[in-house]
């Protein structure tokens, strides 16, 4: 379990709240340790705001404008995956990149078939590469082709337990 207490903005910016401190106790007293994460939806959604213009600049200025403090998200985020033992992996095609969200232990045909059915069914292999060398080569098509000609792309079978930011292009025979 993770607690979000939700402050009015000027309190969260400030770091200064009256109830905090009590909520604080009251999860210690009761709970078995979860984390207790301060955060402001109205604060949030300014800088969402500020995000939907596509212009990093105004994100910045709303920041600057409040104590330079950033959005939580990324970290509730984070939080919630580890907690619900979740992970990411990603397909990317010409058109698209996709994130998928599995179950931290989940093989290669249990992820193939978080994008459809018949995939997990008729699962033969699939090609890997970690998030991480495609986005050191550049995050492009380009940058697949790089990963490839580094020899960092894996074929794996039905027993490959799938890591966080594993980058797949699933193989299956279509049941004809």
């Amino acid at each position: 379990m993770i607690y979000l207490v939700n402050l009015k903005k000027n309190s969260y910016v400030k770091k200064a709240s009256n109830w905090l401190p009590k909520i604080l106790e009251y999860v210690k007293a009761r709970g078995l340790g979860e984390p207790v994460i301060p955060i402001s939806a109205a604060y949030e959604s300014l800088i969402v705001d500020a995000e939907m213009t596509g212009d990093p600049a105004e994100v910045a200025k709303v920041v600057a404008a409040n104590n330079n403090v950033e959005s939580i998200l990324p970290k509730v985020i984070k939080l919630g995956y580890k907690t619900l033992l979740m992970q990411s992996f990603f397909t990317c095609g010409t058109d698209e990149v996709r994130q998928w969200s599995i179950r931290c232990g989940f093989t290669a045909p249990e992820a193939a078939g978080t994008i459809h059915g018949d995939f997990q069914k008729h699962f033969i292999c699939c090609e890997t590469y970690a998030f991480k060398d495609w986005n050191k080569a550049g995050a492009t098509q380009e940058a697949t082709n790089a990963v490839r000609a580094a020899g960092k792309i894996r074929t794996e079978g039905k027993k490959y337990i799938m890591k966080d930011g594993d980058i797949c292009f699933f193989k299956h025979n279509a049941g004809k």
